[in-house]
């Protein structure tokens, strides 16, 4: 062991000096301020996010803003204390007796091959709910304006096959029947209602439903029906169909009777406080889609907070979180050092004494060893080796030192006379052992 006596530096390698301080002044500024404009940017999105970050454009949807959308009305329902809200998922959970569903406008089957279909799960989802539902069948197909990508440029009416196809699927009519009509009359007509209102409807053309027996008529004139409700068993959750959705478009909204009879659709018909616009059947269906919804506003600010977070974390948990230990001075660790250690050793032992006396005994036996003595009794043990220190001329009086030790363990420990004694001791030893150094 002599690398470790005498101090080897590449047993006893230092410890660096630390580097500097965890986070530095400029890192943890710079991402105080971008945590605090991300909150602040966070919050204002969720607070005005929903004329901020919805979707606009010319679709017939209650996000557009063009000629076939329905914004106008979203606003007006909500003007009058109606609760308006858009569903962009297929749960429709905020549905409820008092709680009705707009689907306005549906997409026919050149749009989606199971227009029809999805048409039917959506107003059975709302039955279940047990929620009223009232559908706008659809009526124009815009055309995108190249100036505004809200507006549209133009409009084509929609093939009556197709909008007939969606009445059937609703109102539970044969397959041989084709409800939908278009009226080419310019000249307005008055409709009567089943709670005994008229209403002036302005629609150019007209699109009405035939008067058959399979649905009933709730608002109709000589022309046709404009409002239908389907036969559904007693106690079922009424649907209704409305025959042209030029009533709740924007172009169309404050044309005659259109918004008061919208008002009483939602309320007297329906018995509703509350509307859901549907959105899935337009494309905005987002259910199931948590990933996705994570990384879209406003809820990406959140994200990049957790990120953040996590990140900072990370980076605390790599990096040395306390001051590193002052590296050892290269010295060695010489006879003195070592001799002052066994002292201590002793020293906390139970008797210190009573310790030293066994390190002596320890020290004869190694001596003996060394010097391939029989074993003997100590007293004899100790008489061969006083002999053999004084032939090898080791300036050591064995039988005095024993006498010493003897006599410190008999008396109150002294931890110098302890020092002296062990020193004298180790010396003794490695002199006997190894020779004079």
């Amino acid at each position: 062991m002599p690398g470790i006596l005498r101090g080897d530096p590449r047993r006893a390698p230092a410890v660096s000096a630390p580097a500097g301080p965890l986070f530095r002044s400029k890192p943890v500024i710079a991402l105080a301020v971008l945590a605090a404009v991300s909150a602040a940017v966070t919050i204002g999105l969720f607070a005005f996010g929903s004329s901020v970050l919805e979707p606009a454009g010319s679709e017939p949807t209650s996000f557009g803003y063009g000629a076939l959308g329905q914004r106008a009305a979203y606003a007006y329902l909500e003007s009058i204390g109606i609760r308006a809200t858009r569903s962009r998922g297929q749960k429709l959970a905020d549905l409820g007796p008092q709680v009705a569903l707009l689907i306005v406008d549906p997409p026919t089957r050149e749009e989606r091959p199971d227009a029809a279909e999805a048409l039917v799960q959506l107003v059975a989802e709302a039955r279940r709910h047990g929620a009223p539902t009232i559908v706008f069948l659809p009526k124009w197909d815009g055309v995108p304006s190249s100036r505004n990508a809200d507006w549209i440029a133009g409009a084509d009416a929609r093939p009556l096959p197709r909008v007939s196809e969606l009445a059937r699927a609703v109102l539970d009519c044969p397959v041989a029947a084709n409800p939908v009509s278009r009226a080419a009359s310019r000249k307005a007509y008055p409709f009567r209602a089943t709670w005994r209102e008229n209403y002036d409807v302005s629609l150019a053309p007209r699109q009405l439903l035939a008067d058959r027996a399979e649905y009933e008529a709730v608002v109709q004139n000589f022309e046709g029906v404009l409002v239908a409700k389907a036969r559904r068993p007693e106690g079922a959750p009424p649907v209704f169909v409305v025959s042209d959705p030029d009533i709740v478009s924007n172009h169309g909204l404050a044309e005659a009777d259109h918004a008061t009879l919208l008002r009483e659709l939602v309320t007297t018909l329906a018995g509703a406080r509350a509307v859901v616009f549907d959105e899935t059947l337009h494309g905005y269906a987002m259910g199931g889609r948590l990933a996705a919804d994570a990384l879209r506003p406003p809820a990406v600010f959140v994200t990049a907070h957790v990120l953040l977070l996590i990140g900072c974390a990370v980076w605390a948990g790599t990096v040395r979180s306390a001051p590193a230990r002052p590296a050892r001075a290269p010295g060695s660790i010489g006879r003195e050092e070592f001799i002052a250690s066994t002292v201590r050793l002793l020293g906390g032992a139970s008797g210190g004494g009573a310790s030293l006396a066994d390190y002596f005994r320890l020290a004869q036996e190694a001596v003996a060893d060394a010097l391939r003595l029989p074993s003997l009794p100590p007293p004899e043990r100790l008489k061969r080796l006083a002999a053999a220190t004084t032939e090898r001329g080791v300036a050591e009086d064995l039988v005095s030192l024993d006498a010493a030790i003897e006599a410190h363990a008999a008396l109150r420990d002294d931890p110098g006379r302890r020092e002296a004694l062990a020193r004298r001791v180790y010396l003794w030893r490695k002199e006997m052992t190894v020779g004079t150094r």
